[in-house]
Order: structure tokens, then sequence, then C-alpha cells
């Protein structure tokens, strides 16, 4: 008989759909609309014709709650697959988070949170403006045999009211918003302590 030794490599994508009422989704993003036209230039590590901004929202302890919900679902569900992960607990967490609007025709570059342990995204606005990509970073480059376990590259396509999770460590890129609306979400950095 052959035993597991280890798994090397592994990041899941965890998501909850509907997450919010219609109007507590239009109130976030009249929040971040109202950021927008006060700060028109946003934070500066932004990609072009990507507006983003930390912290432009009021009352949103009903999201947190929801992301508060996952975190614990993610972190049981690692302490069973990876035994070095077990330090973990969901009751002393610091949670970060900014407002993106991409334009149309706008992108976000591959890139990855790794001094975080998971990042998450909540989607206002979404249908029909682009996926989200992540790659196996031993795949970045493409040269790996596409019939290897674990190389190939997965988009999430989100509808609004989309809360998804995954380790920070993963590259991912938000592909072009061929639409004629503004993507606009919340994304958010996690880190356990």
């Amino acid at each position: 008989m052959t035993n597991k030794i280890a798994t090397l490599i592994r990041a899941d994508l965890f998501s909850k759909k509907n997450i919010g009422t219609i109007d507590q989704r239009q109130d976030l993003i009249n929040q971040i609309n109202i950021a927008r036209k006060l700060n028109p230039s946003g934070s500066k590590n932004s990609n072009t014709g990507c507006w983003r901004d930390m912290y432009p929202c009021e009352d949103i302890d009903w999201l947190i709650n929801e992301i508060d919900i996952l975190l614990k679902e993610v972190i049981e569900f690692y302490k069973e697959e990876d035994p070095l992960f077990s330090f973990c607990d969901s009751s002393n967490v610091t949670i970060s988070y900014w407002a993106n609007i991409n334009s149309p025709g706008s992108k976000n570059v591959m890139h990855s949170h790794k001094p975080k342990h998971f990042s998450a995204v909540y989607y206002l606005q979404s249908a029909g403006t682009g996926g989200l990509r992540f790659v196996n970073p031993a795949n970045i480059t493409t040269d790996c045999n596409i019939d290897a376990p674990f190389v190939r590259d997965f988009t999430f396509l989100p509808a609004d009211g989309d809360l998804i999770m995954w380790p920070a460590w993963m590259p991912h890129e938000v592909e072009t918003n061929l639409s004629d609306s503004d993507r606009i979400n919340l994304t958010f950095d996690i880190v356990l302590k």
C-alpha cells in the first residue's frame, strides 16, 4: 500500500454567494463613489484605469461578520490539511481593506499579497466585468507540463454579492474589464496573530 506523505502545494478558493441585501450593496457602492469624488486620484499604488482607496466605507459590520464566519471555516479546513498551520485561530486577526473601481478597459496585473495570511474580495458590481485569474506560482511562466497536477490556471467569474477568500501568497490578476460599466469591489487582507 502506498501512503501519501504530504501535500507540498495547495491553495483553495472559498466562496459564499449572495452576501448582503441589494440595499446594503448599493449603500457601499454609493459610499465608494462619494469617496472617489472626494479623492479622485485615489491611492498611489493602483493599476492604470483603476481607482483605489483605503477604508472608504462605514457601517460594514455585517460584511466583516460574514468574513469572520468564512475565515473560521477556512482556518479549520487548513488545520486539517496542514499540521504546521495548527497554531492559527480566528479570535485574533487584523483585517484591512480597500475599495477598487476598475473602469472599462482596465485590469489589475499579476500580484500576490505574500506578507498576509489570506485575501478576500467582496463583489458589489461585477457581472460581465472580467474574472479573477489564479495561477500556480510554479507555472507563472507557463513552462510546466500542462498535464501535471495543479499547474493549470483557474478563473473565477464573480457575481454581485460574491465573497471569496484564498491564501494570500497565491498569484492572481484581474482580467480586463471589457464591459461598459465599472467593476466595483472591496478587497481584504487578513493577518492571523
